[in-house]
């Protein structure tokens, strides 16, 4: 993995905590744990990819978003899972090859794939690096 923090590289002295999958349901049935299903009126962004092309999860939300942004480019192993590695406040996603759908699931901004990953996977994020929350207008601008 290559992380840049405003267009600098980062040399590995300060901490990344990557986002992953939330197991928050115990099912006796089958003896383990899994996410539970997402809230439908919170429903995961869903969209299509293509290889080399950007998926922008909220459409020009990445200029009304405040923080520092870091860019993250991953090559990820097979893991047998449909998830993704990647920062909170993930504004953008660039894979590599055509993968499917991914999705990004508000709750936790965790990102997943559909499908699960069985081929090695190369992309890039974007993102702030803390949950997206938007600019509130300053009380003095009305």
């Amino acid at each position: 993995m290559q992380v840049w923090k405003n267009d600098q590289p980062i040399e590995g002295t300060q901490p990344l905590l990557l986002r992953g999958q939330t197991l928050d349901t115990y099912s006796a049935d089958l003896r383990r744990w899994k996410r539970s299903e997402p809230d439908p009126i919170d429903a995961p962004d869903d969209i299509d990819t293509g290889a080399n092309s950007t998926v922008e999860f909220r459409r020009g939300a990445s200029d009304h978003f405040t923080g520092d942004r870091y860019r993250l480019k991953i090559a990820l192993r097979p893991t047998g899972t449909n998830m993704l590695f990647a920062l909170p406040g993930v504004l953008t996603f660039t894979p590599s090859r055509s993968i499917g759908r991914v999705r990004l699931f508000h709750d936790d901004e965790s990102l997943s794939t559909v499908d699960m990953l069985t081929q090695r996977l190369e992309y890039e994020i974007l993102a702030r690096d803390h949950p997206r929350q938007p600019v509130q207008p300053d009380a003095a601008d009305d």
